[in-house]
């Protein structure tokens, strides 16, 4: 991703995403920090931006212990979509419980 490539060399990117975004964090992700998460966050220039961070949740969701995690994040992405009608009618699943941000940056 073009976007995510210059915030590593620390420029600033174009904020101009013409479409509603969603980005999820894994607070435990070591190889995409949760600081890096936030600056592409940030970098957004769409208003219809969503953040979400997920506490304990590893990159690649693995282990028996992310089971929970990746099913966090599987709600979040589907819940999104639903909302957003991207998804299949009556393929909506399980919606999100509400936590994380709508136009602005989880604390």
């Amino acid at each position: 991703m073009e976007s995510f490539v210059h915030l590593r060399k620390g420029r600033t990117p174009r904020p101009d995403i013409a479409v509603p975004a969603l980005v999820i964090g894994n607070l435990a992700d070591d190889a995409c920090t949760p600081s890096h998460t936030r600056r592409l966050f940030e970098a957004i220039g769409h208003p219809e931006k969503e953040m979400h961070e997920i506490p304990g949740a590893n990159h690649y969701y693995s282990e028996p212990a992310q089971r929970d995690t990746l099913r966090e994040a599987v709600s979040i992405c589907t819940d999104w979509l639903h909302r957003h009608g991207l998804s299949s009618e009556g393929s909506a699943g399980p919606t999100h419980d509400g936590q994380g941000t709508t136009g602005e940056s989880t604390p």
